[in-house]
């Protein structure tokens, strides 16, 4: 086997990225995807519609085999395409697997908060992936360890080719209590049942987008995005009026999917996302 060590250093650097921390957000955005010849695709490319193959992999130990139900899924899946549907993007699921076994239902991860056996890891996720670069595979974990909500990987050449594991790694882990229905958390600023939206954020994060608060700094275009107000750090809830660079212009933007803010709060992209979105995807998983 292949072993790409940029992977082995991912996954170290997300066990440690702030964003972890915060019990959310896994995603390492250390390695954001070079800029050039962005620009150099038209407009009619910016505004195409992609059809996007789904495969969800639903694994869980055997204590809580009927945690996820079927129901769940279905739901899950329909506030994902309702999310992006607006913003070109089309989802198709084309298959739901699900596997009981108390190793993979945890993701692999061990009492210490890191990944316990790399090999198997990949070996699963080698067995389990499905599409090429452009398919979108999911994976939920039934007993995922509680400080991560989920994370995805975003785009990037050095991860296109199947000859590495970053090709089979490539996709999202989401933790079961973020999906719909699942119980309110201490972070929530309301006690209503989750509506899925965690996994709409990381799914930005496979198309390209950065967190709104990315580089934590009062800086113009923190996410490489011109019409996402500054902002220094994830919210926590509803907070209607926060403002955490009150020198720039604009509210930090809490009701942004790529914010931290509950599921009761997200409920959109903004239009410079969605330009990067589609082209972020055109150029480094369509196209290649």
């Amino acid at each position: 086997m292949k072993l790409n060590a940029l992977v082995k250093v991912t996954l170290f650097a997300s066990s440690l990225s702030p964003s972890f921390v915060l019990g959310y957000c896994g995603t390492n955005t250390s390695h954001v995807p070079p800029e050039q010849n962005i620009r150099a695709h038209t407009a009619a490319e910016k505004t195409e519609t992609h059809l996007i193959d789904v495969y969800f992999h639903v694994a869980s130990t055997r204590a809580s085999q009927d945690l996820i139900t079927n129901n769940m899924v279905d739901t899950q899946f329909d506030a994902l395409r309702s999310a992006f549907l607006p913003y070109g993007f089309d989802f198709k699921l084309v298959n739901t697997s699900r596997i009981v076994d108390d190793t993979i239902g945890k993701g692999f991860y061990g009492e210490g908060g890191g990944i316990d056996d790399y090999d198997a890891y990949v070996a699963f996720f080698r067995a389990n992936r499905r599409g090429p670069y452009d398919s979108l595979n999911v994976y939920f974990f039934s007993d995922l360890i509680p400080g991560l909500g989920g994370s995805c990987n975003l785009p990037s050449p050095s991860s296109s080719n199947p000859d590495y594991d970053n090709f089979w790694t490539d996709g999202c882990i989401l933790n079961a209590n973020t999906m719909p229905g699942m119980p309110a958390t201490g972070q929530d600023s309301t006690d209503e049942p989750r509506k899925g939206h965690v996994a709409i954020h990381e799914v930005g994060h496979w198309l390209g987008l950065l967190h709104t608060f990315h580089g934590r700094l009062c800086e113009s275009i923190n996410d490489q995005v011109g019409d996402t107000p500054a902002q220094s750090g994830g919210s926590a809830g509803c907070p209607i009026g926060r403002d955490s660079c009150p020198d720039l212009p604009g509210e930090d933007p809490i009701h942004n999917f790529m914010d931290y803010s509950d599921d009761t709060c997200t409920n959109q992209f903004t239009p410079g996302q969605a330009e990067r979105m589609q082209l972020q995807f055109t150029i480094y998983r369509k196209d290649i």
